[in-house]
């Protein structure tokens, strides 16, 4: 009886089918990260990769026909295409394994992240609608200005605070922003001029100074 190595495609159990070694990591290491990121199995990205090569094998009913020859070899065009982790749940692996190290401010997703995050928890869990948060962020007006809203909230968060917990530093800088005009329904007037809380000007806004204010403990 051969010997018979774990599959690399998590969840799998086929005993029957052939299977097949890893593309070689150095000779072939452009098509060995290929078939890492479609299989997308946690446990091996903390593998050395010449260990799962000798360690791992992906079973005949993860590659289509096409990719197959009559003697049962693989092309060397194959990759694993079927009964594979779905790319959401890879790109979901990926961000936790980048963010989870990082303290909470400092943790970055793309929108396409965001997007594939409320795609993937929507399928687990009974979510809000997107036109249904979309309304709620509407009702949020945040404005250009000074806004008195936040204000009162770091007034309101603060107070509580001893003396020497409410030192802090102050810190603005210039964004950039992509020069854009477009008719808002809901505020019944063009966005994208320059805007100051309380006067317009003619001109097409293409930066923002923003301000943030940091609490520093003294100890």
């Amino acid at each position: 009886m051969s010997l018979r190595y774990k599959c690399a495609v998590n969840g799998c159990i086929d005993p029957i089918s052939s299977q097949h070694r890893f593309p070689h990591p150095q000779k072939q290491a452009a098509r060995f990260q290929e078939w890492m990121k479609i299989i997308a199995h946690l446990s091996l990205l903390n593998l050395n990769n010449i260990f799962i090569y000798n360690n791992y094998r992906v079973c005949l009913i993860h590659f289509r026909k096409e990719h197959v020859s009559i003697n049962g070899r693989l092309y060397k065009c194959a990759i694993p295409a079927l009964n594979l982790t779905s790319h959401t749940g890879w790109h979901m692996l990926k961000d936790q394994l980048k963010n989870r190290m990082k303290k909470p401010q400092a943790r970055r997703f793309t929108l396409h992240d965001k997007i594939m995050g409320y795609k993937l928890l929507s399928r687990l869990f009974a979510l809000p609608s997107r036109n249904t948060i979309m309304s709620v962020l509407k009702k949020i007006k945040f404005g250009c200005g000074i806004n008195q809203v936040l204000f009162n909230h770091i007034k309101e968060s603060i107070k509580n605070l001893q003396s020497q917990e409410k030192y802090c530093t102050l810190m603005f800088d210039e964004m950039a922003l992509q020069a854009n005009l477009h008719w808002s329904t809901s505020q019944d007037r063009i966005i994208g001029f320059e805007d100051y809380g309380f006067e317009c000007s003619s001109k097409i806004a293409d930066h923002a100074l923003v301000f943030m204010l940091r609490l520093d403990l003294v100890l």
